[in-house]
């Protein structure tokens, strides 16, 4: 009896022991990803900055967007040249938020990549062509990737009854669901021009829909109303998550699903450092 005593104390101690380790490891990988990403920030911005010290032409349309010239003001060739330099400045911001949102960098990331210039009159103006016509088209185009399509086909046919999609996009989810156990799909989707995307995809699903230009922080439905959510690669874009998921317990009834499919940081420093 003694012995048995013994040896469950060993084993108590060993668990506790591994557990300590593995927390030692996460901890150890999560402060190595931190600082990997911290770099990679540094290397993107400094870019950017080489780029502008060496090439005259290229710092001189920039220091003309400081004087709140528009495209009207420049040449075809030096707009589409500006266009270009200020495409790779947006994906360095996008990616830096991201990484903001995910806990692996701080605000003052944003100071060390020189936010005046994406407050000028001709930037704004890029980002406006940029966030209606072009962005919303390659978000699309990046959701329909073979990995991503197989995940959608996995979780999206457990949906019934009344679904709530979060996120609803420009309708990748469509396809998949089952219309023999969906009774109404509520899509919610904040961006109108993402909605422009997903009326071609409607006109072809015979379905009871109904479109909500809102977003997941503040959902105007009912308490206890929806019997399905669906949220797929979604919550990495909504700016405060946490409110988001408490509204969608909210609006779940007491026995109601919640399916969502996201991407996270992986595990393994081997593919972070290569993201």
């Amino acid at each position: 009896m003694k012995n048995r005593k013994f040896f469950e104390i060993i084993g108590l101690l060993s668990v506790v022991g591994s557990l300590i380790f593995v927390g030692l490891e996460i901890n150890q990988n999560t402060t190595a990803v931190r600082g990997a990403t911290q770099q990679a920030v540094s290397s993107q911005v400094a870019e950017m900055y080489r780029i502008g010290a060496e090439n005259e032409r290229m710092a001189n349309l920039v220091s003309k967007a400081f004087q709140d010239i528009s495209k009207t003001d420049i040449s075809e060739s030096d707009y589409v040249s500006l266009w270009m330099y200020q495409m790779m400045g947006f994906r360095r911001i996008e990616n830096i938020y991201l990484q903001y949102k995910n806990g692996l960098l701080t605000k003052d990331a944003f100071s060390r990549i020189g936010m005046g210039i994406y407050r000028t009159k001709i930037v704004r103006e890029i980002w406006e062509i940029w966030s209606k016509f072009i962005q919303p088209r390659l978000i699309s185009i990046a959701c329909t990737s073979k990995p991503i399509r197989r995940q959608r086909a996995k979780v999206i046919p457990k949906a019934d009854g009344t679904v709530l999609e979060i996120g609803f996009g420009s309708g990748h989810n469509l396809p998949f669901y089952n219309k023999n156990n969906v009774k109404k799909i509520i899509g919610l989707e904040p961006s109108v021009n993402m909605q422009k995307l997903s009326k071609r995809r409607l006109k072809n699903f015979n379905i009871n829909f109904e479109l909500l230009t809102e977003r997941a922080e503040e959902i105007p439905l009912e308490s206890n109303s929806i019997d399905s959510v669906v949220c797929t690669y979604t919550l990495c874009s909504i700016s405060k998550p946490e409110l988001a998921l408490s509204e969608i317990k909210r609006v779940l009834k007491k026995n109601g699903k919640f399916i969502f499919t996201e991407h996270a940081i992986s595990p393994d420093l081997k593919i972070n450092k290569k993201c």
